[in-house]
């Protein structure tokens, strides 16, 4: 060991959910448009310093998990608009209302229990580790279309217009996360290069070390110089 400072970023512990965007490894983040993509190598944060390992957590699936919490919230602080605003409203947030109509006590302390659940596993992550690192959406951004869109999967939820399946974990825990720009899709024929987002977890409290990664990430892969082409 020679002790040389490896960057500015040096030691700090980090994993990678294995549905990050991996050099060399087939990486879907479950979506269809990546069924073969084989990201080139990225040791950025490797470069910063960081000592990076990829781990392989199940976490439950986070819309029925943990919708009804959201959708009872929705209900119990706006449908008291409905009368009066109703035909204002979008029907994304007719529907949330609606659907927490539905909620039950026994869905709601349900869900409580699954949160439960998901903080001990976090709690046992940032044990070894110091941050997170995994996608923010399931999918880039998509042609505007009416709600609830054409994109869907097996939650009951609308999985279009919520797109969250990554940053529900973490706002469901409490942790502090950040997004910040990570690269582009790969342009294909019917869909030019869309941005994508990488998100960075910390353990609770620990705002400072997120904030710390994101800007250290940003200073080392600057993004604002790329703008969109306009039609």
């Amino acid at each position: 060991m020679r002790g040389n400072d490896l960057g500015p970023l040096h030691g700090l512990p980090i994993p990678i959910k294995n549905n990050q965007m991996t050099g060399g490894i087939r990486t879907t983040s479950g979506a269809i448009i990546f069924k073969d993509h084989v990201p080139k190598n990225n040791d950025a944060f490797q470069d910063l310093g960081c000592t990076v390992e990829e781990i392989d957590i199940t976490l439950l699936e986070p819309y029925d998990s943990f919708g009804p919490i959201q959708a009872a919230t929705a209900y119990n602080n706006l449908a008291k608009h409905l009368p009066e605003f109703g035909d204002q409203m979008t029907a994304y947030g007719q529907y949330w209302m609606e659907r927490g109509s539905q909620v039950t006590t026994a869905n709601y302390a349900a869900a409580l229990g699954r949160i439960d659940e998901l903080k001990a596993t976090f709690d046992d992550i940032f044990e070894a580790y110091d941050l997170v690192l995994a996608p923010v959406t399931r999918f880039p951004a998509f042609i505007n279309e009416p709600f609830p869109g054409s994109i869907t999967g097996t939650s009951s939820f609308p999985e279009q217009f919520w797109n969250g399946a990554f940053t529900m974990h973490s706002n469901a825990t409490g942790c502090p996360a950040a997004s910040i720009p990570a690269g582009f899709t790969p342009p294909r024929p019917e869909q030019p290069s869309l941005p994508v987002g990488l998100q960075i977890i910390g353990p609770k409290y620990d705002e400072e070390t997120v904030l710390a990664a994101s800007a250290t990430f940003e200073n080392a892969h600057p993004w604002i110089h790329h703008r969109p082409s306009v039609s």
